[in-house]
Order: C-alpha cells, then structure tokens, then sequence
C-alpha cells in the first residue's frame, strides 16, 4: 500500500479524496470557528445588555436616595455627614451614567435612555442648585426644588421600565441570534465531527433552556409592569440564581417593591389632599355662617345704637324741658312757704 501510495504520489484519487476532505474539513471548521466567533459576540452583547439592565434600575434605588439625602440636608444644612452622603450619591449616579453612555449601543433602547438621562441630570442639577439656595438662606426655594424632584421620581421610574423593557427586548433578538448561530454551528459541527456536534446540540439545549425560560418569564413580568400591573412578582428561583439573571430579577423586584410604594405613597397623598379639600370646604362653610351671623349682630347693634341715641336724644328734651319748667315755677314755689313761715314768725313775737 506504501508502494501504491507512492507510485501514484499527490496525483492518487486516495490523495485527492483525503485532500479534497481536508479543504472540506477545513473549510467547515474555518465556517464552525466564523459562527463561533459570531456567535460569542452576540453573547458578549448579551451579557453586556444584562449588565446594562443592572445598572439602569439602579437609578431606581439612587435616584430616591439621592432626592432624600438632599432632604436631609435642608433638615441638617450644617452637617458635614450629609453633604458627605449626598456627594456620595451623587458620584454613582454620575459614574452609573458614564457607564450607560457607552454601554448601551441598541439604538431604540438609546432613544429611552436619552430622555431618562436627561430626567436624572435634570434632578441632580436642580438639587445641586437647591444646595446653593440652601447656603444662602432660601429654604422655601430649597424645599420647592424637594417637592418637584419628588414629582419627577415617578416619571423617572416610568422611563426606567421603558427602557428596560426595549432592553429586554433587545436581549430576546439577541437571544434568537444566539439560536440561529447555534443551529448553524450545529449543522457545520455535524459535518466536521460528530463529537463537536453532540457537545454543541448539549450546550444548546442546556444553553436555551438557560436562557429562554428565565428571559421568557422575566419579559413577561416586565410587560405586566409596563401595562400597570405592580400585583406581579419575580419567581424565587428567579432571584436567588447568582448570576446575570439573578441580578436582573432582584433589580426588578426591587424596582416592582419601590414602584408599588410610590404608587401606595401617590395614592396616600390624593387620598389626604381630598381629605384636606373636604376639611376647607367644612371650613368655608362654617365662615360663611360665622359671617352670616355676625352681619346679622352688627345689624341689631346698630339698630339698639340708634335706640340708645333716640332715646338719649328724648332723655336731653325731657331734661331741657325740666329745666325750664323748673326756671318758670322755681322762685314762686319755693318762696311762698319761707312767706308764710315769716308771717307766722311775726305774728307770735306781736303776741
């Protein structure tokens, strides 16, 4: 057979069959190691697209913080520990956002982070304005710029599930990518080796069920959110997984808990502004009457005012009248008494 071999050298059918199965091996492997490498860059987008989802609904836990930790210094404007807090805080925001900047690279998830980055910016540097008036003395601006960063928290929340929802999104195409390279490396792995193509069909089997049940069930929560639906919970298995997922569903858990809160706090605010409405409507009523009576008194004192004036006035007459009947009758009246008394006097001393 060696001597066949090399009679008929590189130019044997042997030789061009084992040549021709090599280029073909090579060919397939050289296609295997293409859809390998494809393939662990849109994993590597994935896991970068999951570590994105982290550090979006961290905003969820530092924005609140953030917002209550300015608080505290309008509480406190001379503690050192609170401002310290406060810079904190304001330094992982601001690192988180950096981060985000050039980590998120979907473009529709861009979209949703643009107007979400501009919500925290706009908060961070309100409350950074709200520390100058603070300095100087203006509390009420200082609490008025509290009052409307509390506002913006809610629309912060709603354009962090958005985005995590596009994100989301975003990991289930690359999730389906995943799937079309793994068929494909299943089929080249086929016809390179079967050996590479049973380890491929087991790593794609346990690799989607991996990945698809716990994405699957996460997206199903995040549309439950995204519709309004906060009666929806993350699955244990979920949270307590230590990996990518298991940070995922504890960040939206979390952000389910917070959201659930604000909306119990929203809901608490209305319920005691239409308590107070209802306490200032008592109120004005009970003004109104107050008023009604008290118009009805100033008549009546008014009127006895008229009747003590009259009546003092008809008093002065009598009193004039008095006078000058007592002017007309006095002298007579009272001389005529002393008259006779003298007349009387006489008459005895003659006698």
């Amino acid at each position: 057979m060696e001597e066949n071999d090399k009679k008929f050298g590189l130019g044997s059918i042997k030789t061009k069959l084992a040549l021709a199965f090599g280029i073909v091996l090579l060919a397939l492997i050289s296609l295997n190691v293409v859809f390998l490498v494809i393939h662990f860059r849109i994993v590597d987008a994935y896991d970068r697209t999951t570590d994105n989802l982290v550090l979006e609904n961290r905003f969820v836990e530092l924005i609140p913080n953030f917002v209550q930790a300015y608080y505290n210094i309008i509480n406190s404007p001379k503690s050192t520990e609170r401002y310290a807090a406060y810079d904190k805080i304001h330094k992982e925001l601001d690192d988180t956002i950096l981060q985000l900047d050039v980590a998120i690279v979907n473009e529709k998830s861009r979209v949703h982070y643009r107007g979400l980055r501009n919500i925290i910016t706009n908060i961070m540097s309100e409350c950074d304005k709200g520390l100058t008036e603070i300095k100087g003395g203006k509390l009420i601006g200082a609490i008025y710029i509290y009052e409307n960063a509390r506002k913006v928290e809610y629309y912060m929340i709603e354009n962090t599930a958005s985005l995590t929802v596009e994100e989301l999104a975003y990991a289930t195409r690359l999730k389906e990518d995943i799937q079309v390279t793994h068929q494909a490396m299943i089929t080249t792995g086929i016809l390179a080796l079967a050996l590479i193509s049973m380890a491929c069909i087991l790593f794609a089997i346990i690799f989607s069920d991996t990945l698809t049940r716990p994405l699957a069930k996460i997206s199903l929560v995040a549309k439950n959110v995204a519709g309004g639906n906060l009666d929806t919970n993350v699955e244990d298995s979920l949270t307590r997984r230590d990996d990518e997922i298991g940070s995922l569903s504890k960040s939206i858990e979390s952000m389910i808990t917070n959201m659930t809160y604000k909306f119990i706090e929203v809901e608490s605010s209305r319920k005691n502004l239409a308590e107070a409405n209802a306490d200032l409507e008592r109120i004005k009523d009970d003004l109104q009457r107050k008023n009604e009576e008290l118009e009805k008194f100033n008549k009546m004192a008014v009127g006895r005012e008229i009747q003590m004036v009259e009546l003092k006035r008809n008093i002065d007459e009598l009193k004039i009248r008095l006078a000058s009947v007592e002017k007309e009758k006095g002298p007579a009246t009272f001389a005529s008494p002393i008259q006779k008394k003298t007349g009387v006097r006489k008459k005895e001393k003659r006698l």
